[in-house]
């Protein structure tokens, strides 16, 4: 980057993940979006990803049900593959137009 003078915006949420390095290097900018902005800010919030996150809740509130009803001991105990796979069907169910109008 450097050597091609490019430089960099990097916008970051207020997630306590996201940590700016106090040695930012000069070609690279770092700017935190204010709190309780990201789904203003951020139109994938609102779409895709809330989208995403309803057909993952829709899922698992299925699978409670299922599990109760079949008088398992602990519905609630959901294991890891079974959350990836409803995240991926969620993901291949969400419509190209939910993306595009993002």
């Amino acid at each position: 980057m450097a050597a091609e003078d490019r430089r960099i915006l990097l916008l970051v949420d207020n997630a306590p993940s996201h940590k700016v390095p106090e040695e930012a290097t000069p070609h690279v900018r770092v700017v935190k979006l204010p709190p309780n902005t990201t789904a203003a800010i951020q139109p994938m919030d609102q779409g895709v990803i809330a989208t995403l996150k309803a057909r993952v809740m829709d899922a698992q509130t299925e699978a409670i049900m299922q599990a109760h009803m079949h008088g398992e001991e602990d519905p609630h105990q959901i294991k890891l593959a079974q959350a990836l796979q409803w995240c991926k069907q969620a993901w291949d169910d969400i419509p190209a137009e939910t993306i595009k109008h993002c």
